[in-house]
């Protein structure tokens, strides 16, 4: 048989108080480990309650890291795969990220923010503080700015650019797709536009603008200081110049053009439409004009000018109008060339009309009114005189002289030839005996 154990023995006692012990002891509560390790494995966890985890070298994580509370990271936190952050997240400190950054969500950045390599943004971006690029900027989508944007830098927009407020660029803007502004552009510096510009409001330049294209403008534009251009010149619409205007090439202008300073039209220019010059206008190259044209200031022509069909010049009291009739002063040309002025009246046809003077086309001279010649008369051919005639002077008549009414002499009369009349008195009593002396040449009484 075998030996029964005593239970209630002293060593039995014993063993009750150790295990005792043991049950009520915990051996966890101060532990190390040296050059060992703790596994837990087989769906085990290691749950912390109401304690903190404190690692003062390197955690490593080769699965999945999930912390549903408050994370703080006081030190740098180095990340070298994908960080996917679904919620919000706050960054007091400052943020370097060497590779690839994706966002799918909202990004408020209310601080500073560089940005030193590449940085791709497929949705839409809301900046509401200041932004600053030190690099390459580009953009395949919506730009939208609502606030002040300084760009000193290189900036190239491929697609759709949409800016609402003011846009303020110190260095150069090159813009080579479809541009539209809408509101209030100032460009203080150089603008080259190589592509097609088309402006639907107000455009206004205050200092100087070369164009070296085609550009259409189909508003009204005003342009207060000197405008130079050097190519061709198409204005369709109303057009007003208030300072110098120099053309130095072909300008074509279909609408009104309207100048209130002085104008130079060095260069063939077209005008279709009316003009209106309120300065000088030199003109020193070919011209032509089909509409109304109207000038206050002095005008000089020194090439060649055409006036279409339609067309008309007026400039102070001069006006040429397209039918070839003219105005200069009180001076009317018609048509068909007949000068008027007042009391004066010269035809085509060689006929003239000076007050009660009248000159036929073929020379004849009719005078209403007395006619007198302080100098020297000479009549080639026949002189004829249907009223009185007198002679103060010393008259000479190398031919015939013909009087059908009387004659009163009271000077001397002395005839080379013969001498012939009809009647000499009118009552023969009253005759005389006269003869001729040779040696003096003259009649005298006997």
């Amino acid at each position: 048989m075998a030996a029964i154990r005593n239970l209630n023995g002293p060593s039995q006692s014993d063993i009750r108080k150790n295990i005792t012990k043991l049950q009520t002891q915990t051996p966890l509560v101060s532990s190390s480990v040296g050059r060992g390790r703790v596994r837990f494995y087989d769906n085990s966890e290691l749950l912390i309650e109401n304690s903190a985890l404190r690692v003062t070298g390197t955690a490593t994580v080769t699965g999945t890291f999930q912390a549903d509370g408050i994370i703080n990271l006081t030190g740098t936190t180095d990340i070298t795969g994908p960080l996917i952050v679904a919620g919000d997240t706050d960054i007091t400190g400052k943020l370097t990220i060497a590779g690839d950054t994706d966002i799918t969500g909202l990004l408020t950045i209310a601080g500073d923010t560089g940005i030193t390599g590449k940085l791709t943004i497929a949705g839409d971006t809301d900046i509401t503080g200041a932004t600053t690029v030190t690099g390459d900027f580009t953009t395949d989508g919506n730009l939208i700015v609502n606030g002040p944007t300084e760009l000193n830098g290189l900036t190239r927009i491929t697609g759709n650019t949409d800016i609402t407020g003011i846009l303020t660029t110190d260095g150069n803007l090159i813009v080579n797709g479809p541009t539209e502004l809408n509101g209030i552009t100032s460009i203080t510096g150089n603008t080259t536009v190589t592509g097609l510009l088309t402006t639907d409001g107000d455009l206004i330049v205050n200092g100087p603008t070369m164009l070296n294209g085609i550009t259409d403008i189909v508003g009204a534009t005003t342009v207060t200081g000197d405008f130079t251009t050097d190519g061709n010149l198409i204005v369709n619409g109303p057009t007003e110049l208030n300072g110098l205007t120099d053309i130095v090439g072909a300008t074509t202008v279909k609408g009104l053009f309207d100048v209130t300073g002085k104008t130079n039209l060095d260069g063939e220019t077209t005008i279709n439409g009316d003009l209106f010059v309120k300065g000088p206008l030199e003109v020193t190259g070919k011209t032509k004009l089909g509409g109304i044209t109207e000038i206050t200031g002095a005008t000089t022509i020194k090439a060649d000018l055409t006036i279409a069909a339609g067309g008309m010049i007026k400039a102070g009291n001069t006006q040429i109008n397209p039918d070839g009739s003219a105005k200069f002063g009180a001076l009317d040309i018609a048509s068909n060339g007949r000068l008027t002025a007042g009391s004066f009246d010269l035809n085509p046809n060689g006929s003239a009309t000076f007050g009660d003077t009248t000159i036929s086309t073929g020379g004849n001279i009719v005078a209403g009114g007395s006619i007198t010649s302080n100098g020297p008369m000479t009549a080639n051919g026949n002189f004829k005189t249907t009223g009185s005639t007198r002679l103060a002077g010393g008259t000479y008549i190398d031919g015939n002289l013909e009087v059908d009414d009387n004659v009163v002499a009271t000077g001397e009369i002395t005839a080379n030839g013969g001498f012939i009349t009809r009647q000499m008195l009118d009552n023969p009593g009253d005759a005389v005996a006269v003869g001729w002396s040779p040696s003096r040449n003259k009649l005298y009484k006997l």
